[in-house]
């Protein structure tokens, strides 16, 4: 997996991002960036204080954002927000002359201010203030649009819960059983909802008639349908150099408008898993979220998305990146359009995992299935979680 590369540091976006990273607390929170690693795929982090304790089995990644938990001479215990590498660990500040991680400090006066980068080197305390988790709103986006504070983080008391939005010429049962390892593997802390398309799909229609004849031998008694109907060409589609052919969609007031109802009905909801439709969906729901216009989420899951025609069907909703957690699952065989789709969402945000397969919900490969369920499973508890909550 690998994590987009940051906003430079020092940008206002980015700071806005890594303010909102950190939970309230007693006042006493601290965020710091790996500036370090580069060139060798990030920091190495140690099991335990000591250089001579066990290495980690990974890096943390360059541009990962942290959780300060303490502090040792030149030594930081550290929990993982943003980024790739272990969830926790120890790791040095500073490597003789050369600066690993730089703290995060934010202003005691938020509203209407930017944050600042301080070195590692600087002798002040770095302190991100409790009112910084709810604060995103504080700096404005393009065009006067505010991003409103997120929900509190899920207690340990009840699992998750995650919508799952399918693909065109599909159902919930259908996905269901294309997500049976991830339910299975999720079971003790994620509860995963279905909600299926409203519009039937029909083999004679000249975009999606494909699709239908290829899923219905498999899935002969599933009603297959979809939320919106897709303009365009059938297939994919699409040419990155060329907007005009990306995917866009009639009905999208409908389909967001029910996807809500649900949201409401099924509530408390916490993320959204979407593939295919179902991630060109999810991120207008997460927009939705994002602005105070639907329901609140804490994060949300991609698989096999589109070239996001989308933001000219919605433009209101992406004036600006999305301060939202989000991971993006995609086949190396499938079209590739993450570069494209991911700046819909602030690049400190944003984590991507590849993988062999096409276009899929989840890797044909069982060991490269389980890997990738496992990276979800810790993407949803490090953004959803009270411990470890980020945003």
């Amino acid at each position: 997996s690998r994590r987009r590369q940051g906003p430079r540091r020092g940008s206002l976006r980015a700071e806005a991002a890594c303010l909102a990273l950190v939970m309230p607390g007693s006042g006493e929170d601290r965020c710091w960036e790996v500036v370090g690693g580069a060139d060798k795929g990030g920091i190495l982090v140690r099991e335990g204080r000591e250089l001579s304790s066990p290495e980690a089995a990974s890096r943390l990644s360059t541009g990962a954002l942290v959780k300060e938990l303490e502090v040792v001479g030149e030594r930081l215990r550290y929990l993982r927000l943003v980024g790739t590498g272990p969830d926790e660990g120890w790791v040095s500040i500073r490597l003789k002359d050369k600066a690993l991680l730089a703290r995060a400090a934010a202003p005691s006066g938020l509203a209407g201010t930017s944050a600042s980068v301080a070195s590692a080197s600087d002798p002040a305390p770095s302190t991100c203030p409790p009112a910084a988790a709810t604060a995103v709103s504080a700096v404005p986006a393009p065009d006067s649009l505010r991003f409103v504070p997120r929900p509190p983080p899920v207690p340990e008391s009840r699992k998750l819960r995650m919508l799952c939005l399918h693909g065109t010429a599909s159902s919930p049962g259908i996905l269901q059983r294309q997500l049976q390892m991830l339910s299975r593997e999720l079971a003790a802390d994620v509860e995963l909802i279905f909600h299926g398309g409203h519009l039937r799909c029909e083999l004679d229609d000249p975009i999606v008639g494909g699709q239908v004849k290829l899923m219905q031998p498999f899935f002969p008694d599933e009603v297959l349908t979809q939320y919106a109907l897709p303009k365009g060409t059938a297939g994919p589609g699409g040419d990155p150099s060329r907007p005009e052919t990306w995917r866009s969609y009639d009905g999208l007031d409908d389909a967001l408008q029910r996807i809500q109802e649900t949201l409401r009905r099924e509530a408390p909801i916490d993320a959204l898993f979407g593939f295919s439709q179902g991630s060109n969906l999810a991120t207008m729901v997460a927009a939705q979220a994002a602005t105070g216009q639907g329901a609140s989420l804490l994060c949300v899951v991609h698989s096999g998305t589109s070239l996001p025609g989308w933001k000219a069907d919605l433009p209101d909703l992406f004036k600006a990146p999305l301060p939202m957690p989000a991971m993006f699952i995609q086949g190396d065989k499938d079209m590739d359009s993450l570069d494209y789709v991911e700046p819909l969402y602030e690049a400190a945000f944003v984590e991507r995992r590849k993988h062999s397969s096409d276009h899929r919900p989840l890797p044909k490969d069982p060991h490269e299935a389980r890997a990738v369920v496992q990276e979800i499973r810790s993407f949803l508890l490090r953004h959803c979680r009270q411990k470890t909550a980020a945003f």
